[in-house]
């Protein structure tokens, strides 16, 4: 299975995004608090109604992109599984028809009844199970 990203750009970007976000609300959160002390409100609320909605853009859109890579491999894990079980199951069929074509109907010659066995048996002497009788394994038609 393949574990790669394919879009190890985005990765960077988008965790890069986020990392930018915390920075900017890091120094507005300071700035804010600094204009605040020194008497300048105005200018405290400015940078805090400029700063944080920028902030919460950045982490938005890197959270977005971030999930969006999660998916794209999410789906890419569930393709490849598909495709192993699609493989698994198409080797299971050949080998139960394998099986199938060694597969041959015998007969008791005393009662009928007819028995599932490999071809293995052919010349064999076998027992039915209903009458018991011992006979040679043959493929008679059933």
């Amino acid at each position: 299975m393949s574990q790669r990203n394919p879009f190890p750009v985005l990765k960077f970007i988008a965790e890069g995004a986020i990392v930018l976000a915390a920075i900017v609300f890091t120094g507005c959160f300071i700035a804010v608090i600094y204009f605040a002390l020194n008497g300048y409100r105005t200018y405290g609320i400015l940078v805090g109604c400029i700063a944080i909605p920028v902030s919460l853009g950045l982490n938005i859109f890197g959270e977005l992109v971030g999930v969006l890579l999660a998916i794209e491999r999410n789906g890419r894990l569930q393709l490849e599984q598909n495709q192993q079980m699609q493989l698994m199951h198409h080797d299971a069929a050949e080998e139960i028809e394998e099986e199938e074509t060694d597969k041959i109907i015998i007969a008791c010659p005393s009662c009928g009844t007819g028995f599932s066995t490999t071809k293995e048996v052919l010349g064999k002497a076998v027992r039915c199970g209903k009458c018991g009788l011992k006979f040679t394994a043959n493929d008679r038609p059933f």
